[in-house]
């Protein structure tokens, strides 16, 4: 069993290219299930976020870089054919887990420790479980991922709140315009939007206009908030007129500012509006920001600024890399101590040694003569115990899935080789 990570990122592709791998959440769960057809693919997860796609499978054998994933991708999404093979990375074995492990962290974002990607990692490993596309190994490992974040979290102020793609939009609105009294048009009602939502209330602004393809979703956010009012899509161009600034944060697989709808009311306004889209896929055609009314910044702008800040942090984040590589580390050692031979010859090096502990305690009831048969009787009593358990394991190793074999390797540590003193000698 391998596994084998297999991404698309800020790191390798453009705007362009990451934007035509944006997975909605029903193709994110029609590739799930397609992942089934394969029978070399044991366990699978995909991580869509504004910056990256990505995707986590436990494989039998080395599969090719990912290739075989192609076609599937074609049939879900026929324009991400083309980015996924130009652009994709592939990390295997240890260095698949060392990968995970700096993204649960914020390690591997364009803004360093931002903290919305371990709700993002969090939600990607619930739709996995959904579709049931997950089994013990990556419980096993989405858990250590999550136990990473939390120790960088809780051991830097990297992942303090301070850091995340809301303050950051919120920090590139208060350059552009001044915030109190400000009118603002805040484009979808998901999570991304709550956030801005709550940091924009605080800095002052006197209106709130949330507008959403769901007008329910919108009226949810307004009551979260005990602000702002909640409009429905026909209501758009109506706001773009009169607010100071739009943010916009939809899942939408097309933008929904256009120069065709919007550029003839958005050139009647009598000063700039400034945009910013934090949407992927984009919510504002990029024609929109050649407008002498508008002035448009999208998530590449947002990076840009967010370079200046990172040699502030350098000592902290040394700090995270530190604790990621060392939670990774320990992940990869415990998966290695989980073979089969390796687990088998302990098992019987172990409790050999121990019969012949305890046969020489007893060596004093017995005669010299007989201290050699005491002994071959205590590590024949030692072998039938263990046959149950090795047996159980070699038969689990032929005939079960991989997920499983680990489990059972696991267990069988834990229940004969992790004895209470062993413990105590490690802590």
């Amino acid at each position: 069993m391998n596994l084998l990570c297999c991404s698309v990122s800020f790191r390798d592709a453009p705007y362009e290219a990451r934007e035509k791998l944006a997975f909605s959440e029903d193709q994110q769960r029609r590739f799930l299930r397609g992942l089934r057809r394969y029978p070399t693919v044991r366990e699978g997860l995909i991580l869509c976020t504004c910056n990256r796609t990505e995707v986590y499978l436990s494989v039998d054998g080395t599969p090719e870089g990912g290739v075989f994933l192609e076609p599937m991708i074609a049939e879900i999404k026929p324009s991400a054919r083309e980015p996924w093979r130009q652009h994709r990375k592939i990390w295997e074995g240890a260095a698949a887990v060392e990968h995970l492990f700096r993204v649960a962290a914020g390690l591997d974002s364009q803004l360093i420790g931002e903290h919305q990607i371990i709700s993002q990692l969090k939600a990607a490993y619930a739709l996995a479980n959904e579709e049931r596309t997950t089994s013990w190994f990556f419980h096993r490992l989405m858990h250590r991922a999550f136990r990473a974040s939390k120790e960088v979290r809780s051991r830097t102020i990297l992942q303090s709140g301070t850091i995340s793609l809301g303050a950051a939009a919120l920090e590139l609105a208060w350059k552009e315009l001044s915030l109190p009294g400000a009118k603002v048009l805040l484009l979808g009602a998901g999570e991304n939007a709550e956030l801005v939502a709550r940091l924009l209330v605080k800095a002052g602004i006197s209106q709130l206009w949330i507008v959403s393809r769901h007008l329910q979703s919108a009226r949810q956010l307004a009551a979260a908030l005990k602000f702002g009012c909640p409009f429905e899509m026909s209501q758009l161009g109506r706001l773009l007129q009169e607010a100071d600034l739009a943010l916009c944060t939809t899942a939408s697989p097309t933008p929904l500012i256009t120069s065709a709808d919007h550029a003839y009311l958005l050139a009647q306004r009598s000063r700039p509006l400034v945009m910013i889209d934090l949407a992927m896929p984009r919510d504002v055609e990029p024609s929109v920001g050649q407008m002498e009314q508008v002035r448009l910044f999208n998530l590449e702008d947002l990076n840009r600024r967010a370079e200046a800040g990172r040699e502030i942090q350098t000592e902290q984040i040394q700090l995270a890399e530190q604790i990621a590589a060392e939670q990774a580390q320990q992940f990869i050692a415990w998966l290695d101590s989980l073979q089969t031979s390796d687990v088998v010859a302990e098992l019987a090096s172990r409790y050999t040694l121990l019969a012949q502990k305890e046969a020489r305690r007893y060596n004093r009831y017995f005669s010299a003569s007989e201290h050699a048969q005491l002994q071959r009787f205590a590590e024949s009593l030692a072998r039938k115990i263990l046959h149950g358990p090795i047996a159980y394991l070699k038969q689990t190793g032929r005939d079960e899935p991989a997920g499983d074999w680990l489990g059972a390797l696991d267990l069988v540590r834990k229940m004969f080789l992790e004895f209470p003193e062993t413990k105590r000698k490690k802590q």
